[in-house]
């Protein structure tokens, strides 16, 4: 159901000849800890760096995160690394770079949010406070929170609920997977 839908969407940003801009972030993953609010910082230019390997945009989001990692480089290696120290400024230059890619938005996909949830009301109000910074400094970016349950955020957002497949939509599923 949810993780065959987000897998295709997926696909279909990274089906082009220059894939589009995206992030997939697992809070089931423990390196994606919510409350390390850096750290997420350090993931996401990490896999944009990934994506767009063998392009001279890649070393653009490996100096973000180098400097979101708190990495000390030799020169010339150094004057690689974005000026700044805060979140706020980390994500200004990841909104630079992704600027230069020259398309109208960038997809974040938080996936099994209800992991957040479960860590307690500090985690889940210091992720709605990192999720609104990047929606200020992150103008083109369109967020996509995937979980289980109600996602219960301060912020505003579309809410999407997926139902439960019918009997023979959950057979036909089944029967395609083999």
């Amino acid at each position: 159901g949810k993780s065959a839908l987000l897998g295709r969407y997926v696909l279909s940003l990274a089906d082009q000849p220059v894939p589009r801009p995206f992030v997939y972030l697992d809070f089931d993953r423990t390196d994606v800890d919510p409350a390390r609010e850096r750290s997420l910082i350090e993931r996401m230019t990490r896999n944009l760096g990934l994506l767009y390997a063998g392009l001279a945009s890649s070393r653009d989001f490996y100096a973000i995160e180098a400097a979101a990692a708190g990495d000390t480089l030799e020169q010339p290696l150094a004057d690689w690394l974005p000026r700044g120290s805060t979140d706020e400024e980390l994500l200004l230059n990841l909104n630079q770079r992704l600027e230069f890619l020259d398309t109208d938005y960038f997809v974040l996909i938080f996936d099994t949010f209800e992991q957040v949830a479960l860590r307690g009301p500090d985690v889940m109000h210091r992720f709605a406070n990192f999720l609104q910074l990047v929606l200020q400094t992150l103008p083109h970016a369109r967020v996509i929170l995937s979980g289980r349950g109600h996602i219960a955020l301060p912020l505003d957002m579309h809410r999407l609920a997926l139902k439960d497949l019918d009997a023979e939509s959950a057979d036909a599923v089944l029967e395609a997977r083999g």
